[in-house]
């Protein structure tokens, strides 16, 4: 894993994770990382292209309008194993956000978690933006992890102290031209 200390470079504004998808805001995007021209994956768990499931929800489900009941989003979701008792507690600065189809699969957001309850393994998400609320085996996977970056192509910035983290997509130093965007305004 090779770092850089982006602030000692010049760059001052990282960016940040927005609630972003079905019916949420239109957002710039997050502070993104290029490898020879290609972007790179916000380190996450389970790895790109997989997914784990919603275990089921607190009791006091809301009505779906489609005749079955859903978590309420106010309550949050219980997750399968043990995977988050291994996360750092998430700051206001790096949030560890999730990426779900929360109830139904036409409707995925990221939303920001802000707590995660390993003794129940319960999972409460910033509701503000949240549409609905949870489905039992419903597809989740979570994004901005240090612990979890132990892919190639995948990395981390740590906002606070202005540190990139990366490991690049092939081995050894990074050989290609590695840029970081700033851009928070829309280009078209």
């Amino acid at each position: 894993i090779y770092t850089a200390d982006l602030k000692a470079l010049g760059m001052t504004n990282f960016g940040k994770l927005n609630s972003r998808g079905f019916a949420c805001p239109t957002w710039p995007a997050h502070c993104e990382l290029f490898y020879n021209g290609e972007p790179m994956t916000l380190a996450q768990w389970p790895n790109k292209g997989e997914f784990t499931s919603i275990a089921g929800f607190p009791e006091g489900g809301v009505d779906d309008e489609h005749g079955s009941q859903i978590g309420a989003k106010e309550n949050g979701y219980f997750y399968e194993g043990d995977r988050p008792s291994l996360w750092k507690t998430p700051s206001a600065a790096n949030p560890i956000w999730a990426h779900g189809y929360w109830a139904w699969d036409w409707a995925n957001s990221y939303q920001k978690i802000t707590s995660i309850d390993t003794a129940k393994k319960l999972i409460l998400l910033e509701p503000k933006n949240l549409h609905g609320g949870f489905r039992k085996g419903q597809r989740v996977y979570y994004v901005n992890i240090l612990e979890e970056l132990d892919q190639p192509g995948e990395y981390y910035v740590d906002t606070e102290q202005g540190i990139l983290f990366f490991l690049p997509p092939e081995e050894g130093a990074p050989r290609a031209e590695t840029f970081v965007s700033e851009l928070e305004t829309p280009m078209i």
